[in-house]
């Protein structure tokens, strides 16, 4: 009786941890946003080596231009107001050579 329960709470654990550990995963990088449409666009922000840190408005799509690599972040985020991120957590892999922090407002239209 023991191993048959045994089986059935690991049968039902596994799959659960999984769903779980994928969620978490995709939670985080969905925090905010997501890697935005070619073609969609709001603003342009040049990325140098004096740059230390970018500010953007939730809901926000931008264009960033490093001297590696162009990317487009759409910050359609439910984040904490006021949040503040390492650009390299979003940025795709050597994008950047420095720490560039975003801080990002609060998207306007769902000012209550």
């Amino acid at each position: 009786m023991k191993s048959k329960l045994f089986k059935l709470v690991v049968a039902g654990a596994v799959p659960l941890m999984l769903a779980v550990t994928s969620y978490s995963s995709i939670a985080a990088d969905n925090l905010y946003g997501e890697p935005a449409q070619p073609s969609a666009s709001s603003r342009t922000v040049t990325i140098s080596k004096d740059t230390q840190y970018v500010n953007v408005t939730g809901g926000e799509i931008i264009t960033f231009v490093t001297p590696a690599k162009t990317f487009k972040w759409n910050f359609n985020t439910y984040a904490t107001p006021n949040a503040v991120i390492d650009l390299n957590k979003i940025a795709p892999a050597d994008a950047l050579d420095h720490e560039v922090k975003v801080y990002i407002v609060a998207d306007p239209s769902y000012a209550g």
